[in-house]
C-alpha cells in the first residue's frame, strides 16, 4: 500500500528504518588535531663522533685488524719492563764487577780522569811534564831548615800550588856564628847559608833545601824595617835562589831597646843584636812572637812567607826545567 506524502500524493521512497547508523552520519568538516605537527629541522651536532674504540682487545693476535690499528699499549708496557730489566742487569753487573775485582772498574775510571787532567796541564804548561811523570812515592822532596810550622806550612802550600807533586818536610836547624837578631842583608845571608849547611851535614840530603831568616835593616837613617830572607839551594844541580818578604816598618824605640840590651862584648856583635825584635814587639803588643806582624800591620808572617815561597817555587820551576 502506497503511503501518501504530506502533500497528499503517494510516495515511491522505500521503507527505511529510522535507527541511527554511522554510515548514515555525514563525516565532519575536519578531523581534530591533538598533536601539533611541526616541521622537522635538522639540528647541527654539538659533538663530533669519535672514531676511538674504547674496547681493548683481550689479547694480541697476529693478523688481527684490531692489533694493527691504533697505538699498541702492550708494546709500551713491554718496553718499560725490558728497560727495567736491562737497567737491573747493568747495575747488577757493575756491582758484581766492583765487588769481585776489588774496585778495578772504579780504578780504571779514576786513572782515565787523571790522565785527562794531566794532559790538559801539560798542554797548558809543558814544563810540568816531568813533575807529573813522577811515580807515587817518588815525588820531589824539599826540606825546610826549621821545625816551626809558621815556616814549613807556607813553603809546603807554595810549592804544591806552583810545582805540584812535592813532599815538604821540616828539620830543625839553628845557624852558627850569627847574632840572634841579624842586622843587614849580609848577616841574613850568612844565617840562611849556615842553616842549609847544617842540613847537608846532619841529614846527608843533596836535594833542594829552603832556609828562612828574618832580619832588620836600616833603609834610610832612622827608618828600620823587618824583612824575611827566603833562600833555596840545591847542591847537585847548583841552584841557588833568593827572595824577600814585604818590608815591615819598625818603631825606632824598639830598635833602640834591642841595641841597648846587647852587651858590648857580645861575640856576634858584628852581625847583629843579642835581643830579637820579635820578642820585644810581642811583649809590647802582648801577643805571641809569631803574631806580632798581624797585630801590628794586619798582615800575618805566614802570608808574607807564602807569597815569598810562591816566588821561590816559580823561580825554581823555571830554572829546573
Amino acid at each position: 500500500m502506497q503511503e501518501e506524502s504530506s502533500s497528499g500524493k503517494p510516495s515511491n521512497t522505500p521503507n527505511v528504518s529510522k535507527s541511527p547508523l554511522l554510515s548514515n552520519v555525514p563525516p565532519p568538516s575536519a578531523l581534530p588535531s591533538f598533536v601539533p605537527v611541526t616541521p622537522v629541522v635538522s639540528q647541527p651536532q654539538m659533538f663530533h663522533q669519535s672514531s676511538f674504540n674504547p674496547v681493548f682487545p683481550p689479547s694480541k693476535t697476529e693478523g688481527s685488524p684490531v692489533a694493527q690499528e691504533g697505538p699498541n699499549v702492550d708494546e709500551d708496557a713491554n718496553s718499560a719492563d725490558n728497560f727495567s730489566t736491562n737497567a737491573s742487569n747493568l747495575f747488577g753487573w757493575m756491582k758484581d764487577t766492583v765487588s769481585s775485582k776489588g774496585g778495578t772498574l772504579l780504578s780504571k775510571v779514576a786513572e782515565k780522569a787523571k790522565t785527562s787532567v794531566d794532559s790538559v796541564i801539560t798542554t797548558l804548561d809543558p814544563q810540568m811534564k816531568e813533575f807529573l811523570s813522577l811515580a807515587p812515592g817518588n815525588e820531589l822532596e824539599i826540606v825546610v831548615a826549621s821545625d816551626k810550622e809558621v815556616k814549613i806550612s807556607p813553603i809546603r802550600e807554595a810549592f804544591q800550588n806552583i810545582v805540584g807533586k812535592v813532599n815538604v818536610r821540616g828539620v830543625s836547624s839553628q845557624p852558627e856564628g850569627v847574632a840572634s837578631q841579624p842586622v843587614g842583608f849580609e848577616a841574613a845571608s850568612k844565617a840562611v847559608c849556615s842553616r842549609i849547611e847544617k842540613i847537608r851535614k846532619e841529614e846527608s840530603f843533596h836535594g833542594p833545601v829552603v832556609a828562612i831568616e828574618n832580619f832588620i835593616v836600616e833603609v834610610t837613617p832612622g827608618k828600620w824595617f823587618d824583612v824575611g830572607l827566603v833562600m833555596l839551594n840545591e847542591l847537585d844541580k847548583g841552584i841557588n835562589l833568593e827572595t824577600y818578604t814585604e818590608f815591615t816598618p819598625l818603631p825606632l824605640d824598639i830598635v833602640s831597646v834591642a841595641k841597648d840590651d846587647t852587651p858590648q862584648d857580645y861575640e856576634h856583635l858584628s852581625t847583629g843584636f843579642a835581643v830579637t825584635i820579635g820578642s820585644l814587639m810581642a811583649n809590647n803588643l802582648q801577643v805571641s812572637p809569631n803574631e806580632w806582624h798581624y797585630v801590628y800591620t794586619g798582615v800575618s808572617r805566614r802570608d808574607m812567607l807564602l807569597n815569598a815561597g810562591k816566588m821561590i817555587a816559580g823561580l825554581y820551576k823555571n830554572t829546573q826545567f
